[in-house]
């Protein structure tokens, strides 16, 4: 699988080339977009190996990538995955 993000856009999930899930983005305001991408990625990852759905699991990591963008920190504080998915 791949993910394409798309900042303030959102991201899609591929599979073979063909898209199996697409997300919106979150609009929140820009603190610092650093670690955001390793935040979303992670989150992505964690919840596809946790058998979650791919179009919940590309939410989630929408969710948790606007997260981070809102702290100055390279590594923001976060809520644990489980939280995202609700």
């Amino acid at each position: 699988m791949v993910a394409v993000t798309y900042g303030g856009d959102g991201a899609l999930l591929l599979s073979g080339g063909r898209e199996v899930a697409s997300a919106p983005a979150l609009h929140v305001p820009v603190v610092s977009t650093v670690g955001a991408g390793d935040a979303f990625g992670t989150a992505l990852t964690l919840a596809l190996a946790a058998g979650v759905d791919p179009e919940w699991a590309l939410a989630a990591a929408c969710a948790v990538g606007a997260d981070a963008v809102q702290h100055p920190a390279s590594q923001p504080p976060l809520r644990r995955l489980a939280e995202y998915l609700r």
